[in-house]
């Protein structure tokens, strides 16, 4: 009877087990994609040409962020390793792709290192564009001010 019992409980925690790992593993591959994915809108984001002054100050809002979101996904990164390792403790392993993935993670703060001074480079040049451009505006508005004033003498000259 006591061997019966023994072989119940010993079955019912390695069932537990099984169900552990499996949720670990779960957890770890969509973490892992997740990390994935929002690195890769991070350098989307920041290769992105503004169109207008607003998206260029949120561009230069989000690039000034940056270094914080990447410690931030390490730390995700650290976490997902150390369940990792649980599973290594028992004998188990992430699937191969959430491997490889994991791993492919470590390179993409370079890659958004990267992407990061490119896509500053470019807001820089754009930044200039717009105020290329806001200065002929006012030129052109000072001009049309002038043309405006000299009309007006003009007119009160015949009145």
């Amino acid at each position: 009877k006591c061997s019966k019992f023994k072989e119940k409980l010993q079955a019912q925690i390695t069932k537990g087990m099984a169900k552990i790992f499996e949720m670990i593993s779960k957890f770890c591959k969509e973490e892992v994609s997740a990390i994935h994915e929002d690195y890769e809108k991070i350098k989307t984001k920041i290769m992105t040409l503004p169109n207008n002054e607003d998206e260029l100050f949120e561009l230069k809002k989000f690039a000034k962020g940056i270094k914080a979101k990447k410690e931030e996904l390490r730390e995700r990164e650290k976490d997902v390793i150390n369940r990792t390792l649980i599973l290594e403790d028992y004998g188990q392993h992430l699937e191969q792709e959430t491997t490889y993935m994991l791993w492919y993670c470590k390179t993409c703060p370079i890659e958004v290192d990267v992407a990061s001074r490119e896509g500053n480079n470019q807001l820089q040049r754009e930044e200039e564009k717009f105020r290329e451009k806001l200065e002929k505006e006012k030129e052109e508005w000072y001009k049309e001010i002038q043309n405006l004033h000299s009309d007006f003498e003009k007119v009160q000259q015949f009145s």
